[in-house]
């Protein structure tokens, strides 16, 4: 409902991308776009961006032959854009970022080293095993989990129709603090 809302409002730039440099681009485009909105912009970095890839230049040009035997393949560390993004790019906006685990003994203590790195406001942590029934909200000074309960998984209920809702009281709160601090 919250989505539909946000969809008919025109109030959501949803953008696509297939590549990484064309993900980091179109990041760097919108965020310089949405800087003097101030506290009123709100990144929701929910790209499934890799730790890894492979650059450009290491690309094979043609497709590889299993007759050549097993590829010898190098993977780069994706460049961590979010200090820059909250430092520098659009510091009064309200930023989430997600943290996707396998490891539930490790998954909190993945998203507070995150907010504690990056300084931005929002993590929202995932298991892979219960992605679309459960997520963690981690600030700097709470934490508390959405989950479907099974009256809503039964009745088609997405955890996203939670979570949007959660997420868009929050960035009313922030607003309206950050206009009473300014």
């Amino acid at each position: 409902k919250e989505y539909e809302k946000v969809k008919k409002d025109d109030a959501m730039l949803l953008i696509s991308f297939i590549s990484l440099t064309e993900y980091l681009w179109l990041l760097k485009e919108a965020t310089a776009a949405l800087k003097n909105h101030k506290s009123k912009a709100l990144l929701y970095l929910a790209a499934a961006v890799s730790d890894f890839y492979i650059p450009y230049d290491q690309l094979a040009e043609h497709k590889l032959q299993s007759s050549d035997g097993a590829p010898d393949i190098k993977l780069a560390l994706v460049p961590k854009i979010l200090a820059p993004l909250v430092s520098k790019w659009v510091p009064q906006a309200l930023t989430i970022s997600f943290k996707l685990e396998t490891d539930p003994k490790i998954l909190l203590k993945k998203c507070h080293d995150a907010l504690n790195k990056y300084k931005h406001r929002i993590v929202i942590g995932n298991l892979l095993a219960t992605r679309r029934t459960a997520v963690i909200i981690v600030t700097p000074t709470e934490q508390y989990t959405l989950e479907l309960s099974p009256d809503d998984i039964a009745a088609g209920v997405e955890i996203e129709a939670k979570l949007v809702a959660d997420i868009t009281r929050r960035h009313e709160m922030f607003i309206a603090e950050s206009a009473a601090s300014e």
